[in-house]
C-alpha cells in the first residue's frame, strides 16, 4: 500500500483552492444587489473596508463611494424584471447608513481644502440620490426625505 508521500503539497492545494474560492465569491460579490444570494458577502467586504479604512478622510471618501454604489444597486434592483419592495428598501437603508457615515466622517475632517471637497461631492451625491429616488420608476419618494435627513443630522 503507497501512502501520501507529499502531505504538504496537498495542505498546499487544499489551501489555494480555499483562497481562489473566497477571491472568486468577493470579486462576484461585487455585482450583487439586494435580494442577492451574495448581497451579504459584499456588506461584509464594505464593512472590512470601512474598518481599515487609515483615517477620516479615507472614511469619507468611501462612505461617498458606497453610497454611490447602493444607489446604483437601487436602480439596477427597480429596473429588474421584478422589482421588489423589500429589496428596495434594504438598498435604501443602505444608501441612508453611508450617506450619514460620510457626513460624520466629513464632519470630522478639520483641513479645509478636503473638507470642502467632499462636502461638495456630498451635496452632489444627495443630489443625485434624491432625484433618483424621486422617479417615477422607482416609488421611492419616502426614501428621499431620509436622505435629506442624513446629512442634516
Amino acid at each position: 500500500m503507497r501512502t501520501n508521500s507529499h502531505p504538504g503539497i496537498v495542505a498546499l492545494a487544499v489551501v489555494a483552492i480555499l483562497v481562489i474560492g473566497t477571491v472568486g465569491t468577493v470579486i462576484s460579490s461585487n455585482k450583487a444587489v439586494p435580494g442577492d444570494a451574495l448581497y451579504s458577502v459584499k456588506k461584509a467586504v464594505q464593512g472590512i473596508q470601512f474598518a481599515l479604512a487609515p483615517n477620516v478622510v479615507s472614511r469619507a471618501n468611501l462612505a461617498l463611494s458606497t453610497s454611490q454604489t447602493d444607489l446604483d444597486d437601487i436602480e439596477k434592483v427597480a429596473a429588474g424584471e421584478t422589482p421588489n419592495a423589500v429589496n428596495i428598501q434594504t438598498g435604501v437603508n443602505q444608501l441612508v447608513s453611508h450617506t450619514q457615515t460620510a457626513a460624520s466622517s466629513i464632519s470630522k475632517v478639520s483641513t479645509q481644502p478636503p473638507a470642502a471637497n467632499l462636502k461638495r461631492s456630498l451635496n452632489s451625491n444627495v443630489q443625485q440620490s434624491v432625484a433618483t429616488l424621486q422617479a417615477p420608476a422607482l416609488r421611492a419618494p419616502d426614501s428621499s426625505s431620509s436622505i435629506q435627513t442624513a446629512i442634516s443630522q
